[in-house]
């Protein structure tokens, strides 16, 4: 009987679930249903994803500290306030991209309101859920962070390639690049840092209020 090393098992079970999570995600938008559109239904849905990552990996997550749980809480709440003041700025002064809004419904960033952040927000706990798992099984076959960073850039980078036919080429190239970039940042950051979890955070955040604004900007002040 062939024996699969339980890491890779692990792997492969976190893979299943991104994709599968995504899946229905995207095929409910497409039928109208009220997984995609619901806010408060998609906000559970995607925390309860990360809950049962959080079970597949939470033995392993004795590798890193988390003992200080308040900091993260705080760190959601400052993210909050700093990026809901970002898109009151934007709101304010520029042109709202409603044809990006209508043609892309499950891209909620686009929207630059307080809805969105906690939309946004479940979605980024739920991938950085998947990405700390993947680091923890990673490391045990590549120890070297170089290494490890790179597997996981490859990894992260392949796990979107579905997006080319839910979301056509423009935006799927946009998460594609900072995919592959995403594994020697969150890699790094989670194993040389006390507080990586919190700093992979605030960078993904990052990333999506870089890419708000940028199309916000695009369309022009009123």
């Amino acid at each position: 009987m062939i024996q699969i090393d339980s890491n890779l098992l692990n792997i492969i079970y976190l893979l299943i679930i991104w994709s599968l999570g995504w899946s229905i995600y995207f095929y409910s938008a497409k039928k109208n249903l009220k997984l995609a559109k619901d806010a408060e239904i998609s906000i559970f849905y995607f925390l309860c994803l990360a809950f049962l990552v959080f079970l597949l990996i939470k033995k392993q997550l004795a590798i890193f500290t988390i003992d200080h749980i308040s900091y993260y809480f705080f760190a959601v709440l400052l993210v909050f306030f700093g990026v809901n003041h970002i898109y009151f700025i934007l709101r304010k002064n520029f042109k709202t991209p409603w044809s990006l809004i209508e043609e892309h419904p499950t891209d909620h960033w686009l929207e630059a309101n307080r809805l969105s952040i906690f939309i946004t927000t479940s979605h980024i706990i739920f991938q950085q859920t998947i990405i700390t798992g993947l680091i923890i099984f990673l490391r045990t076959k590549f120890p070297d962070a170089i290494d490890l960073s790179v597997a996981l850039g490859v990894l992260f980078g392949l796990m979107h390639i579905p997006l080319f036919y839910f979301k056509g080429f423009k935006f799927a190239v946009i998460y594609l690049i900072p995919a592959f970039m995403a594994g020697f940042v969150f890699a790094n950051l989670l194993i040389r840092f006390e507080f990586g979890f919190i700093l992979n955070y605030l960078v993904h955040w990052a990333f999506y209020v870089f890419i708000t604004s940028a199309f916000w900007l695009n369309q022009g002040k009123k």
